[in-house]
């Protein structure tokens, strides 16, 4: 079989979606994955396909069993936990292997329920079987708190801070040993690499307390899976309802704008009426997702300019005072991009974040390492050793400032643009159910 067969065919069975269907995509896949020998990404996606029937078709199993079913459907599900398991592994980008690992937490909760249930209804199970149901509870229990804590990711950040923060002090401490001679110093002996060992120590368990102060990209993904968030977001739709409505009409008036000029100032009035909608937000993610419209409305506008200006630089108009006025303009547009696109704001106030973070994490590393060797040159002993900590959280800030991964130019994806709300179905198809997702 040709690709291009293989792939019409994967589509056709896709749509289609019943057992019969997911159960040929899997034969399909197995038989001709060879095509794609030479393209690793195109393989890696049908191989994701593949096991995303594979579920499937566990689930057309469970979807059959009775409610009452219990000692099935937990077998059925623990099969599904499994297969999810190597899904997250096969996961071809970020986004799927997290909802990926979503999934996996929903039916470690319901196989959790369902334990319960047949445990409850049956009086008369065999104590070998209520054992091995108990035990199947505690380790459901205990995956589902670290998949929630996500605490492999923590540990895996813990070990890779500790070991590239250790390596760069000690490659410091040899090369100023190194050089010391130069200037009358003592030089490089074995022993200096001993005064490394607490620097590291110090360094780990820094470390663990910044891990345990903050939330991993998983469990923001968590957040925004929510219910919490879909009340958060329901409860803004309703208090924010005018505004959304004034928004969606001004959208609805975008087609009839056919001249620059009034394509400018229905753009600058929808730019000024999702700034005054940004204002009543709180979650980042939400809040975020509105400003990346308007940056995409701005763009526009800076298009629009520029298409004026460079008509008159290729002499199809000689209106020198319009030349004038749209290079004043694109000045503007091109400083507030700027503003917009690095997302000034945010990151200052994520440099405050993180100053505070910082400073929490010296201080309550120093408060143990004083009760635990309060003779350590780490502990804390005068006023001068909360000095240098609040200093150096103050420089971590101002250091993430231009680091900032937040800006709202680095989150412009494709997909982003393809939502810019132009006309009203695609104003609705993003705020007209609840489904809104954040951009992280």
């Amino acid at each position: 079989m040709t690709e291009e067969k293989f792939v019409e065919e994967i589509k056709k069975l896709t749509e289609i979606g019943d057992l019969e269907s997911h159960k040929k995509i899997v034969e399909l896949v197995d038989k001709e994955i060879g095509i794609f020998k030479d393209n690793s990404a195109k393989k890696t996606l049908y191989e994701y396909l593949k096991k995303k029937s594979e579920i499937r078709i566990v689930e057309f199993e469970l979807e059959a069993l009775p409610e009452t079913d219990h000692k099935n459907r937990i077998h059925l599900t623990g099969r599904i936990i499994k297969l999810y398991k190597k899904l997250v592994s096969a996961s071809p980008n970020n986004k799927e292997k997290m909802a990926a690992r979503y999934k996996i937490i929903e039916l470690q909760e319901q196989q959790r329920e369902l334990t319960k249930n047949y445990k409850r209804s049956n009086q008369d199970i065999k104590i070998s079987e209520k054992l091995a149901l108990t035990i199947k509870d505690i380790s459901n229990t205990i995956d589902i708190f670290m998949n929630k804590k996500d605490v492999i990711t923590k540990i895996k950040n813990i070990i890779k801070e500790t070991g590239i923060g250790s390596i760069e002090t000690t490659g410091f401490m040899v090369l100023i040993a190194l050089i010391s001679p130069l200037f009358g110093g003592v030089g490089f002996t074995l022993s200096m690499l001993a005064n490394a060992i607490p620097v590291a120590g110090y360094i780990g368990l820094s470390s663990v307390i910044r891990n345990c102060l903050t939330k991993t990209e998983f469990q923001e993904y968590q957040y925004y899976q929510s219910e919490e968030y879909k009340e958060y977001v329901k409860a803004f739709k309703e208090e924010n309802k005018t505004l959304l409505e004034e928004l969606n009409s001004l959208i609805r008036e975008k087609p009839a704008a056919t001249n620059t000029e009034d394509k400018l100032k229905i753009n600058e009035a929808l730019i000024s009426k999702i700034d005054e909608i940004t204002n009543q937000i709180k979650d980042d993610g939400l809040r975020r997702t509105y400003e990346l419209m308007a940056l995409g409305f701005i763009r526009e506008n800076k298009e629009l300019c520029e298409e004026v200006i460079d008509a008159y630089r290729d002499e199809k108009n000689d209106d020198i005072e319009k030349y004038k006025e749209y290079n004043k303009r694109l000045t503007k547009i091109n400083l507030e991009l700027f503003k917009r696109g690095n997302s000034l704001k945010d990151a200052l106030v994520h440099a405050g974040k993180q100053a505070g973070v910082s400073l929490a994490v010296m201080l309550i590393s120093k408060a143990i390492i004083t009760v635990m060797a309060p003779h350590s040159s780490y502990a804390l002993k005068n006023i001068n050793s909360l000095i240098i900590p609040l200093i150096l959280a103050i420089t971590n800030g101002i250091i993430s400032i231009p680091a900032y991964t937040g800006k709202l130019k680095y989150q412009e994806t494709k997909q982003d643009k393809e939502i810019e709300p132009k006309d009203k179905n695609k104003f609705e198809k993003l705020f007209g159910q609840l489904k809104l997702q954040p951009t992280h």
